[in-house]
Formats: C-alpha cells, sequence, structure tokens
C-alpha cells in the first residue's frame, strides 16, 4: 500500500497560522491537499495534525485525519517524528493484513511544487526500485561559501580556479518539497533517507517555500505565472 502523509502543526515562528494563510484565493493547506489527490497510485491521504482548525479544513475532502500529540508538534520538532507516529497510528488501528510499503510526504510550505512533480518522482521511484528518494532543484553555478569564525571560505568550488558554467558538474539541491520511501527505511534508519537514494528533479524556480511573510508575494507571482489551474 502507498500512503501520502501532510504533517502540519498549529504553531510556526515566522508566520502567524502559516499552514492555514491565504495563497492565491486558498488557505494553504488546501493547496496541498488538492495537489495531492491529483497523484495517481496513492492509496491513502492522511492528515496529521496537533490543530483542530487545521483538521476540521481538511474534513471537507476525502482523506484520513489523525491528532498529532504535542509532544512532537513543537518548534524542534523533526518531521520524521510526526511521520512514524502516522504510520505507527495506522498499523496499530488497521484490521487488516494490508502493509504500508511505500510513503509520499508532501511539504505544505511549497506551494510551487505540482501534483506533476510528485507523480514524476512517484513513477521514478516505483521503475528505478530505490528505497528513497527526494525532490530537488539542479543547479550548476551554486557557489556557497562557509564563515568559519570570520574567515571566508568557498565550500562548492574552488575561488582560485572559477570554471565556466558549462564545465561545472550539476549539483542538486534538496528542496524538501516531497520525500518518497520505503516505510522500514524511516523505521530501521530513522530518517527518509537511506538505501539506494533516488533524486528526482523539478524546475529551479520551484525551490522557494513559504516560511517567512515575505516569501509569500514571491510564491504567489510565481504560482501565478507559471502554474496553470
Amino acid at each position: 500500500m502507498i500512503i501520502a502523509i501532510i504533517s502540519v502543526r498549529e504553531g510556526s515562528k515566522g508566520i502567524e497560522n502559516k499552514n492555514i494563510i491565504p495563497f492565491c484565493g486558498k488557505p494553504l493547506i488546501c493547496r496541498t491537499i488538492e495537489k495531492t489527490l491529483k497523484v495517481k497510485g496513492i492509496d491513502q491521504i492522511y492528515i496529521s495534525s496537533d490543530s483542530d482548525i487545521i483538521l476540521k479544513i481538511a474534513n471537507d475532502y476525502p482523506i484520513h485525519l489523525i491528532k498529532q500529540p504535542s509532544q512532537i508538534s513543537t518548534d524542534e520538532s523533526h518531521s520524521v517524528e510526526a511521520w512514524k507516529y502516522v504510520i505507527g497510528y495506522i498499523e496499530r488501528q488497521s484490521n487488516s493484513n494490508e502493509k504500508i510499503d511505500t510513503v509520499v510526504t508532501v511539504q505544505n510550505t511549497s506551494p510551487l511544487c505540482e501534483a506533476k512533480d510528485i507523480q514524476k518522482g512517484l513513477e521514478e521511484f516505483n521503475y528505478s526500485g530505490y528505497d528513497s528518494l527526494f525532490s530537488a532543484c539542479e543547479v550548476r553555478d551554486m557557489f556557497l561559501w562557509n564563515n568559519n569564525y570570520g574567515k571566508f571560505e568557498s565550500t562548492t568550488y574552488n575561488y582560485k580556479n572559477r570554471k565556466l558554467r558549462q564545465n561545472i558538474k550539476k549539483q542538486y539541491l534538496e528542496n524538501g518539497a516531497f520525500y518518497i520511501f520505503k516505510s522500514e527505511i524511516l523505521k530501521e534508519n530513522n530518517n527518509m533517507l537511506g538505501g539506494l537514494i533516488g533524486v528526482s528533479n523539478m524546475s529551479l524556480w520551484k525551490m522557494f517555500e513559504i516560511n517567512d511573510p515575505e516569501d509569500i508575494p514571491v510564491c504567489e507571482a510565481l504560482y501565478k505565472a507559471f502554474i496553470k489551474e
């Protein structure tokens, strides 16, 4: 069985009620649910949240709702904790012998990720026999520097031997829009990535996500410019 998990919590440091803010005319969580529903091959979709408001909004859709404990819904909580809780909850509540084989996790704060991106990732995952896969954007000229106690050092290239763009090897920027993994990978490694890892490439402009107030108009402008409803 293939399930999708959208884990969203009530609190947010950067933006109040971030997961339900209006985005191009709809609550952000609705955008995420609707695109996930369009992905073929997903058997069941679960919303996991500590927020009654979010769960009430999500209740309008043909998906499953799980109330998430407050102890795994803090600013310091990692998404892995929520995903493990959801999988464990489903397995405890299940009356059948159907096993969760594959998990697709969709990040609510990545509204530029489309259903077709997740669909492509799932097809690549199934076809290539990966154990885990992450969404990414391909870059060639990401020149990153590290601040080592006031001394700046180039980390992704040698500034003394700067190559032409066409001669730079491709790099992949993990954008967090979605992850796909075997449930056993998460249980065994306490990590969504492990085993044979794959990458599903997305357009570079889809790397933007909503974490701070200034991210909202940027993402809305890109959404209106490139995504046709």
